[in-house]
């Protein structure tokens, strides 16, 4: 059963909690979900063909880290094959996500790889100095 409401969906497009591009995401979703990321872009795509997909991927990591969207089970993706996160809309009014300093993103994932590299077999080594080696690129003005 969705856990969806009328009036929370109505008080979000009042109200301009969510930006255009998250508003998008979450429109779909509201009137056409539960679905996966790839089912809601080829949507998308589907009603506007020159949309740019890039623009999505990222609102459902943001959608669900201000509470307005949640994983609801997985499924397989009818195009590519693989397995894929289901979404759907929550009931709740989305809450203001902080900005992340990219320098503290960066210190973190090093850390998290550094701990990684001590905790794996040998084999996950060399893997690791590689994705290492791609994060400290990443940004590289951050320490």
């Amino acid at each position: 059963m969705r856990q969806t409401s009328l009036a929370t969906y109505h008080e979000i497009v009042a109200s301009g909690l969510l930006s255009k591009r998250r508003l998008e995401v979450y429109d779909v979703l509201f009137h056409h979900g539960p679905m996966s990321a790839n089912d809601l872009i080829r949507r998308i795509i589907r009603d506007h063909p020159y949309a740019n997909q890039t623009g999505w991927n990222a609102r459902f990591s943001e959608l669900q880290r201000m509470g307005a969207i949640k994983e609801v089970g997985t499924k397989k993706d009818e195009v590519s094959g693989h397995e894929c996160i289901v979404w759907d809309v929550t009931h709740t009014l989305p809450v203001k996500i902080e900005k992340t300093d990219k320098a503290e993103l960066k210190k973190e994932l090093v850390n998290k790889i550094v701990s990684l590299g001590k905790a794996v077999d040998d084999k996950w080594k060399e893997p690791l100095r590689e994705i290492y080696a791609i994060a400290n690129t990443i940004y590289p003005n951050a320490k």
